[in-house]
């Protein structure tokens, strides 16, 4: 019986760690999260600033444009290549942001997925445990109807042996008859 208490504490304590892990490794996943959060953040706010220089680069390729025609040519190329590339960075960011979305979910995902299966070792342990009283319990009243019936033989025995005997023999069971005749 102290075994089985001492194994289920063990189990139970392996469980209680594995969940503190598993709570220490989201809590490790929301930060990285929000890491990633905030340097998607830095970087939206820094395509911004480019959309901002974009436009500027826009409005002085107008100017120039009044200026000479060659050299009209010249910014509208320099611009169609800055934006392709901010254009490019902005797409990149936005699958990597879909990417880091993505994974948030699926590690959402498998959080809750492990706390079911937690609750879930939790009930199958606690189900054991009641099933394991049970059966110890009808072990003990087993083992209490043997030693009752055992006792009552006993008892008949006894008094079977004092009739056989008799009343005032000193001799009252067959290992006292056994060293009198001795």
């Amino acid at each position: 019986m102290d075994a089985d208490n001492h194994e289920r504490e063990r189990k139970l304590t392996e469980i209680e760690q594995d969940l503190a892990n598993e709570r220490a490794e989201n809590k490790r996943l929301q930060s990285l999260v929000e890491n990633r959060e905030n340097e998607i953040a830095k970087s939206q706010s820094e395509n911004r600033q480019l959309k901002s220089q974009i436009e500027t680069l826009k409005r002085t390729a107008a100017e120039a444009q009044r200026i000479s025609q060659s050299e009209e040519s010249k910014f509208k190329n320099r611009i169609a290549s800055i934006q392709a590339t901010f254009e490019m960075e902005i797409s990149n960011s936005k699958i990597e942001l879909e990417k880091w979305k993505s994974a948030y979910r699926k590690m959402s995902d498998d959080l809750n997925k492990e706390k079911k299966n937690s609750e879930k070792r939790s009930k199958m342990a606690e189900e054991a445990e009641v099933t394991a009283a049970e059966k110890i319990n009808e072990v003990k009243t087993e083992n209490w109807a043997i030693i009752e019936k055992l006792r009552s033989e006993k008892r008949e025995t006894d008094s079977l042996y004092q009739k056989e005997v008799g009343p005032g023999s000193k001799s009252y069971s067959p290992i006292h008859r056994a060293r009198n005749m001795l």
